[in-house]
């Protein structure tokens, strides 16, 4: 199969199927598992497109067919075309052979990103508190000051009024001694 991937010749599905099969013992279980379920159906996978043959076929047509620059664009195309393939089948086996582990990996890596983030939040959450409680007590202290130099205001404003009044008072009184005399 490889071969006829490499030298880029025109295959038919047959041919194609022949080359998957010939591939066998080489795969990962998962890979021989979807191997088999396309070869049961008649080189479709369930659920999934068919694979075909002619998706790698891009021969020009037409007045292109004697085209030297169109040949090989197609020629390239093709080896563009099954590189990615062979990509595909490379990531299927990483994904068979290390994807269980690298999932685990990532989702205890998440895990404990999250475990991380809610203990950085949670201390995070109680130094605030306590600069929340500390600043509500000073405001308390504040006000308990603040009510005390209140009262002494008004008492010393009442003080105030009062030495005016008797001052005015004795001004009075003194205003008639003076007439008086």
């Amino acid at each position: 199969m490889q071969k006829m991937l490499d030298s880029g010749e025109d295959c038919s599905e047959e041919k194609f199927l022949k080359g998957v099969r010939e591939w066998r013992g080489r795969f990962s279980e998962f890979v021989e598992k979807g191997v088999e379920e396309v070869g049961e159906n008649n080189g479709v996978a369930p659920k999934r497109a068919p694979l075909r043959p002619s998706t790698f076929a891009s021969a020009p047509t037409g007045a292109l067919t004697n085209d030297v620059q169109a040949w090989k664009q197609a020629v390239s195309q093709l080896k563009s075309k099954v590189e990615t393939s062979h990509s595909n089948l490379i990531n299927l086996e990483l994904l068979s052979t290390f994807g269980q582990t690298s999932w685990l990996r990532h989702n205890k890596e998440l895990t404990s990103l999250n475990i991380n983030t809610s203990n950085h939040l949670n201390s995070l959450r109680l130094e605030v508190d306590s600069i929340n409680s500390t600043r509500k007590n000073e405001q308390e202290a504040a006000s308990a000051r603040h009510g005390v130099l209140e009262r002494k205001w008004y008492d010393l404003v009442g003080r105030n009024e009062s030495l005016k009044r008797a001052l005015e008072e004795k001004e009075r009184e003194s205003g008639k001694r003076s007439k008086i005399e």
